[in-house]
């Protein structure tokens, strides 16, 4: 949800955020729980565009760069988004990779690669996976994830082991308490984020991520 300021001179907005968790693109410790629909005003000086990402959802990213080419070459990141603080929870998004030339959007012809990321907490144990199809094209193009961020958990930061594809990794889980901007209901439990970096897994194959928090 984009949070434009329509005023000239205005240094701050206020926007109405429906039901549920919001967080910060740009700064995803942020939250903002919004039990019944609120409105809150968020600062909004020239260098700041507010976005904000909804619960539920697997946003896949890349970084910029100085044309698109150079862009589109560089690592994914994903973006997961619980419920802050739900004991159980579920999200998913989906990306789709052609060479950027072709008319339509579809696959079949050895050009494009179709992604589904899906993502689950339960009882602590928190999985993200993917189902790949046509994945041949994401491959010969070494297209990689290197960062995971899971926003919204509920843990108190302690440290632990990821399985990627019932392997033990030697990535490490970085842990960060999230600050709520605005929020109604219990919060009671901390909520934290955990970014997983230089995971190099391969875009164009499925895989299962798994860990306990």
């Amino acid at each position: 949800m984009i949070s434009p300021v329509l005023e000239q001179g205005k240094k701050e907005v206020e926007a109405l955020f429906p039901p549920g968790t919001w967080y910060s693109l740009f700064d995803l410790t942020q939250v903002i729980v919004s039990k019944d629909g609120s409105n809150v005003t968020l600062d909004a000086p020239l260098h700041v565009v507010n976005v904000h990402l909804y619960q539920n959802t697997i946003l896949p990213m890349q970084q910029g760069g100085m044309i698109s080419k150079d862009a589109r070459m560089t690592p994914f990141s994903l973006i997961v988004t619980f419920p802050a603080g739900a004991s159980e929870g579920e999200a998913k998004g989906n990306l789709f990779l052609d060479d950027d030339e072709l008319p339509e959007m579809k696959l079949g012809n050895g050009y494009s690669t179709y992604i589904d990321f899906h993502a689950s907490v339960k009882e602590g144990n928190v999985k993200v996976w993917s189902q790949v199809q046509e994945g041949k094209f994401a491959l010969d193009k070494g297209w990689v994830i290197d960062t995971i961020h899971v926003l919204g958990l509920n843990g108190s930061g302690a440290t632990a082991t990821i399985e990627v594809d019932g392997t033990l990794s030697n990535v490490t889980i970085d842990i960060t308490e999230q600050n709520y901007l605005y929020g109604q209901g219990d919060r009671k439990n901390n909520t934290v984020m955990a970014r997983m970096k230089g995971l190099n897994i391969p875009v164009g194959k499925s895989f299962s991520m798994t860990w306990k928090v």
